[in-house]
Protein backbone atom coordinates (compact mmCIF):
# COMPACT_ATOMS: atom_id res chain seq x y z
CA UNK A 1 0.00 0.00 0.00
CA UNK A 2 1.65 2.94 -1.03
CA UNK A 3 1.61 6.40 1.66
CA UNK A 4 -1.41 8.41 -0.80
CA UNK A 5 -3.41 5.31 -0.13
CA UNK A 6 -3.22 5.01 3.48
CA UNK A 7 -6.04 6.01 5.77
CA UNK A 8 -5.65 7.46 9.09
CA UNK A 9 -8.45 5.03 11.42
CA UNK A 10 -8.75 5.93 15.12
CA UNK A 11 -10.53 4.73 17.65
CA UNK A 12 -10.65 5.56 21.50
CA UNK A 13 -13.60 5.46 23.52
CA UNK A 14 -16.31 6.78 21.90
CA UNK A 15 -14.24 8.45 19.04
CA UNK A 16 -13.44 6.89 16.28
CA UNK A 17 -13.26 8.99 12.77
CA UNK A 18 -10.73 8.33 9.64
CA UNK A 19 -8.38 10.84 7.34
CA UNK A 20 -6.73 10.41 4.00
CA UNK A 21 -2.83 10.47 4.58
CA UNK A 22 -1.42 12.30 1.68
CA UNK A 23 1.88 10.89 0.62
CA UNK A 24 5.14 12.19 1.66
CA UNK A 25 3.30 12.33 5.42
CA UNK A 26 3.71 10.13 8.40
CA UNK A 27 0.98 9.20 11.33
CA UNK A 28 1.84 8.52 15.13
CA UNK A 29 -0.67 7.22 17.05
CA UNK A 30 0.15 8.32 20.35
CA UNK A 31 -2.49 5.65 21.81
CA UNK A 32 0.24 2.11 20.45
CA UNK A 33 3.73 1.87 21.58
CA UNK A 34 5.85 4.97 20.40
CA UNK A 35 9.01 3.24 19.85
CA UNK A 36 8.05 1.24 16.81
CA UNK A 37 6.77 3.68 15.09
CA UNK A 38 9.78 6.62 15.91
CA UNK A 39 11.72 3.87 14.19
CA UNK A 40 9.72 3.69 11.25
CA UNK A 41 9.65 7.78 10.82
CA UNK A 42 13.38 7.52 11.49
CA UNK A 43 14.37 5.65 9.36
CA UNK A 44 12.04 6.63 5.94
CA UNK A 45 13.23 10.46 6.71
CA UNK A 46 17.12 9.18 6.61
CA UNK A 47 16.93 7.28 3.78
CA UNK A 48 16.47 10.15 1.91
CA UNK A 49 19.91 10.96 2.16
CA UNK A 50 22.02 10.10 5.39
CA UNK A 51 24.46 7.09 5.02
CA UNK A 52 27.92 5.96 6.32
CA UNK A 53 28.80 6.68 9.79
CA UNK A 54 27.22 9.72 9.68
CA UNK A 55 23.74 7.60 9.64
CA UNK A 56 24.24 6.30 12.86
CA UNK A 57 24.59 9.90 14.96
CA UNK A 58 21.82 11.65 13.51
CA UNK A 59 19.78 8.47 14.12
CA UNK A 60 20.14 8.70 17.59
CA UNK A 61 19.40 12.40 17.44
CA UNK A 62 16.32 11.92 15.80
CA UNK A 63 14.77 9.50 17.52
CA UNK A 64 16.00 11.34 20.82
CA UNK A 65 14.03 14.28 19.49
CA UNK A 66 10.79 12.42 17.49
CA UNK A 67 10.72 10.63 21.15
CA UNK A 68 10.49 13.60 23.22
CA UNK A 69 8.04 15.25 20.97
CA UNK A 70 5.71 12.46 20.50
CA UNK A 71 5.47 12.05 24.55
CA UNK A 72 4.95 15.71 24.95
CA UNK A 73 1.97 15.27 22.76
CA UNK A 74 0.66 12.35 24.42
CA UNK A 75 0.91 14.32 27.47
CA UNK A 76 -1.40 17.43 26.03
CA UNK A 77 -4.07 14.18 25.10
CA UNK A 78 -2.77 14.22 21.35
CA UNK A 79 -4.49 11.40 19.95
CA UNK A 80 -2.80 11.06 16.25
CA UNK A 81 0.33 13.15 15.82
CA UNK A 82 0.70 13.47 11.40
CA UNK A 83 4.20 15.15 10.44
CA UNK A 84 5.89 15.20 7.27
CA UNK A 85 8.41 12.67 6.18
CA UNK A 86 9.65 13.95 3.00
CA UNK A 87 11.65 16.61 2.70
CA UNK A 88 11.38 19.16 0.29
CA UNK A 89 14.82 20.79 -1.56
CA UNK A 90 16.61 19.49 1.57
CA UNK A 91 14.89 20.27 4.63
CA UNK A 92 12.14 19.30 6.58
CA UNK A 93 8.49 21.21 6.21
CA UNK A 94 8.15 22.72 9.67
CA UNK A 95 4.05 21.90 10.48
CA UNK A 96 2.67 19.01 12.59
CA UNK A 97 -0.78 18.05 12.78
CA UNK A 98 -2.64 17.38 15.95
CA UNK A 99 -6.11 15.67 16.20
CA UNK A 100 -7.47 16.03 20.45
CA UNK A 101 -10.39 15.25 21.66
CA UNK A 102 -12.80 18.21 22.28
CA UNK A 103 -13.36 18.18 25.71
CA UNK A 104 -16.63 19.54 26.71
CA UNK A 105 -18.48 20.06 30.41
CA UNK A 106 -20.65 17.60 31.62
CA UNK A 107 -24.07 18.27 29.82
CA UNK A 108 -22.84 20.66 27.54
CA UNK A 109 -23.72 20.72 24.13
CA UNK A 110 -20.54 20.89 21.86
CA UNK A 111 -22.69 23.58 19.50
CA UNK A 112 -22.94 25.74 22.40
CA UNK A 113 -19.45 25.71 23.13
CA UNK A 114 -18.20 26.34 19.14
CA UNK A 115 -20.98 29.57 19.44
CA UNK A 116 -18.61 30.96 22.40
CA UNK A 117 -15.67 30.38 20.66
CA UNK A 118 -16.68 31.92 17.35
CA UNK A 119 -17.84 34.57 19.18
CA UNK A 120 -14.37 35.68 20.52
CA UNK A 121 -12.65 34.98 17.22
CA UNK A 122 -12.66 37.17 14.11
CA UNK A 123 -11.48 34.25 11.83
CA UNK A 124 -13.93 31.63 13.01
CA UNK A 125 -15.65 30.48 9.78
CA UNK A 126 -18.36 27.52 9.82
CA UNK A 127 -16.71 24.68 7.31
CA UNK A 128 -18.79 22.30 5.17
CA UNK A 129 -17.68 18.54 5.57
CA UNK A 130 -20.45 16.54 4.24
CA UNK A 131 -22.82 15.92 7.32
CA UNK A 132 -19.99 17.12 9.94
CA UNK A 133 -20.29 20.45 11.25
CA UNK A 134 -17.10 22.12 11.22
CA UNK A 135 -15.65 25.37 12.75
CA UNK A 136 -12.76 27.01 11.69
CA UNK A 137 -9.98 29.02 13.19
CA UNK A 138 -7.05 31.11 11.79
CA UNK A 139 -4.20 33.05 13.98
CA UNK A 140 -0.91 33.84 13.42
CA UNK A 141 1.25 35.03 16.45
CA UNK A 142 5.20 35.58 16.36
CA UNK A 143 7.81 34.20 17.91
CA UNK A 144 10.92 36.08 20.07
CA UNK A 145 14.21 35.78 19.39
CA UNK A 146 14.85 34.06 22.82
CA UNK A 147 12.62 31.26 21.41
CA UNK A 148 14.56 30.76 18.69
CA UNK A 149 17.81 30.63 20.32
CA UNK A 150 16.01 27.99 22.61
CA UNK A 151 14.85 26.06 19.43
CA UNK A 152 18.52 26.34 18.21
CA UNK A 153 19.97 25.41 21.49
CA UNK A 154 18.15 22.31 21.52
CA UNK A 155 18.71 21.07 17.90
CA UNK A 156 22.51 21.64 18.30
CA UNK A 157 22.85 20.00 21.58
CA UNK A 158 20.82 16.50 19.96
CA UNK A 159 23.57 16.64 17.15
CA UNK A 160 25.95 16.74 19.65
CA UNK A 161 27.84 20.16 18.30
CA UNK A 162 28.11 23.70 19.21
CA UNK A 163 25.42 26.59 17.97
CA UNK A 164 26.57 28.10 14.84
CA UNK A 165 25.12 31.46 15.22
CA UNK A 166 23.67 33.83 18.01
CA UNK A 167 20.04 34.76 16.89
CA UNK A 168 20.26 38.48 17.01
CA UNK A 169 16.61 40.08 18.39
CA UNK A 170 16.65 42.75 15.57
CA UNK A 171 17.14 40.64 12.41
CA UNK A 172 15.34 37.01 13.50
CA UNK A 173 11.81 36.62 13.38
CA UNK A 174 9.44 33.82 13.99
CA UNK A 175 5.89 33.18 13.17
CA UNK A 176 3.31 30.14 14.29
CA UNK A 177 0.60 29.91 11.86
CA UNK A 178 -2.09 27.78 13.57
CA UNK A 179 -5.19 26.41 12.00
CA UNK A 180 -7.47 24.76 13.90
CA UNK A 181 -11.20 22.74 13.34
CA UNK A 182 -13.65 21.80 16.04
CA UNK A 183 -15.79 19.48 14.50
CA UNK A 184 -18.29 16.56 14.82
CA UNK A 185 -21.68 14.91 14.10
CA UNK A 186 -24.78 17.02 15.79
CA UNK A 187 -25.87 13.69 17.29
CA UNK A 188 -22.60 12.13 18.97
CA UNK A 189 -21.64 14.93 21.29
CA UNK A 190 -19.34 13.21 22.62
CA UNK A 191 -17.12 12.63 19.78
CA UNK A 192 -16.28 15.67 18.57
CA UNK A 193 -12.15 16.10 17.77
CA UNK A 194 -10.07 19.32 17.45
CA UNK A 195 -7.79 18.96 14.78
CA UNK A 196 -5.08 21.35 14.15
CA UNK A 197 -2.33 22.76 12.09
CA UNK A 198 0.68 24.39 13.72
CA UNK A 199 3.00 25.80 11.37
CA UNK A 200 6.71 27.86 11.73
CA UNK A 201 7.76 30.32 9.46
CA UNK A 202 10.18 33.66 8.94
CA UNK A 203 7.68 35.73 7.13
CA UNK A 204 9.97 36.09 4.65
CA UNK A 205 9.25 35.38 0.45
CA UNK A 206 9.76 32.00 0.34
CA UNK A 207 7.20 31.85 3.84
CA UNK A 208 4.73 33.62 1.63
CA UNK A 209 4.65 30.96 -0.58
CA UNK A 210 5.21 27.77 1.51
CA UNK A 211 2.53 28.55 4.70
CA UNK A 212 -0.17 29.22 2.59
CA UNK A 213 0.72 26.30 0.45
CA UNK A 214 1.02 23.94 3.77
CA UNK A 215 -2.33 25.72 5.40
CA UNK A 216 -4.69 24.82 1.90
CA UNK A 217 -3.19 21.43 2.26
CA UNK A 218 -4.18 21.05 5.85
CA UNK A 219 -7.71 22.24 4.57
CA UNK A 220 -7.99 19.57 2.02
CA UNK A 221 -7.13 16.83 4.31
CA UNK A 222 -9.70 17.98 7.21
CA UNK A 223 -12.18 17.72 4.87
CA UNK A 224 -11.41 13.87 3.93
CA UNK A 225 -12.68 13.58 7.98
CA UNK A 226 -15.34 11.00 8.73
CA UNK A 227 -17.00 9.65 11.87
CA UNK A 228 -18.11 5.97 10.19
CA UNK A 229 -20.49 5.33 12.79
CA UNK A 230 -22.10 8.78 12.73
Amino acid sequence: MTTAERTGTSMTRDRSYTFILPPGWFRIDLRLPLAPQVLQLTDVVLDQEAAGSERSRLRVALISQLTRVCEAARADQVLDLVLPAQRVEGAALPVSWAFTPLVTPEGTDPIELLAGIASRNESAALAEIRDLVALRIESRAPKSAQQFGEALQSMTAELGEAPSLTPDPGSVQLWTQRVQYFLGHPQRPGGWIVVAASITDTGGDDSEILTPALVELFDEVVKTVRFPNA
